[in-house]
């Protein structure tokens, strides 16, 4: 008799499948495996779901899945905190723009003086001059 090999064997046997020589496993003889406490006298196991024992409620839900209601939260609290930071940055740039705008009037004013200091200046080296030709 040949060795008997497993052929094109890749990965786990999930069934027990006749040996290459054609021959059938002889059938078990002996205690069921399993012994179901389940009284099948009508509907064999696995034919039809079993009879509802209870039966269901008249109450409606209330049509929100609850994974819903939290994903609706959240985009709210998400608007919000956007509607937020939008306020913010409104805020940040108004006071950058208030800042630019108290700058610009000290800027101004600065340059005010020192042309008022040049024209003094000015007035005093002709009035100078004045004197040390009149001397």
């Amino acid at each position: 008799m040949p060795k008997a090999s497993i052929g094109n064997y890749k990965g786990v046997m999930l069934c027990n499948r006749p040996n290459e020589f054609g021959q059938q496993r002889r059938a078990e003889t002996g205690p069921l495996p399993f012994n179901s406490r389940v009284l099948n006298d009508l509907n064999p196991i696995g034919w039809n779901p079993c009879a509802k024992l209870f039966p269901r409620s008249k109450k409606k839900g209330n049509g929100y899945n609850n994974v819903l209601n939290r994903h609706k939260a959240y985009l709210a609290e998400l608007a919000n905190k956007k509607q937020l930071e939008d306020q913010e940055q409104q805020l940040m740039q108004q006071s950058e723009k208030e800042r630019f705008e108290k700058f610009r009037a000290n800027a101004e004013k600065q340059r005010h003086k020192v042309y008022e200091m040049k024209q003094n200046q000015d007035e005093l080296f002709t009035t100078e001059q004045q004197l040390e030709a009149a001397l």
